[in-house]
């Protein structure tokens, strides 16, 4: 095994990967995509025929902050299995789904309508991230409620401190 696989903390994006393959391969497409529009000036038809080249930037460090945000997140809570790292997906996956929805109406202004298959991915997408979001928060929540109720169970908090 190469040195550099040798540890947990360096092998904490492979494990978020295996986890949560859709939302790691989406956040590095949003990461490459933004970085070729950066770099490139290569963005979408439909981002250049809607958007101002500024908008455009500004559009395009929204795909790669939230990217690297979604990334950062999911390596963090998946590498030590806690969840250290949901507050930074949950940014990341808001800036993302922001960042699609408003591709989708980009599209949707400058090509029209044209099938219900084509509405659905565009919009699909966005409302996705944005039930992931509520899902961290559930899980976060039950793991509050989880913990304290643990501790009184073990006698560590009594019935007035929780």
């Amino acid at each position: 095994m190469p040195r550099w696989l040798e540890s947990r903390e360096d092998k904490r994006f492979f494990y978020a990967l295996r986890e949560h393959p859709l939302e790691m391969l989406i956040a590095v497409a949003c990461v490459v995509g933004s970085i070729s529009s950066l770099v490139a000036s290569s963005a979408p038809n439909s981002i250049k025929a809607l958007l101002t080249p500024p908008f455009q930037l500004l559009w395009n460090v929204n795909l790669l902050i939230g990217g690297l945000l979604i990334l950062y997140g999911l390596s963090r809570s998946t590498a030590t299995m806690q969840v250290r790292g949901t507050p930074v997906e949950k940014a990341g996956l808001t800036v993302v789904g922001t960042g699609t929805l408003v591709y989708g109406i980009a599209i949707l202004s400058t090509v029209g309508y044209t099938s219900p298959f084509f509405v659905c991915m565009m919009f699909m997408l966005p409302v996705a991230f944005f039930l992931r979001v509520r899902q961290i928060d559930r899980l976060v929540k039950s793991n509050a409620r989880m913990a304290a109720r643990a501790k009184f169970d073990a006698g560590v908090i009594g019935v007035d401190d929780a």
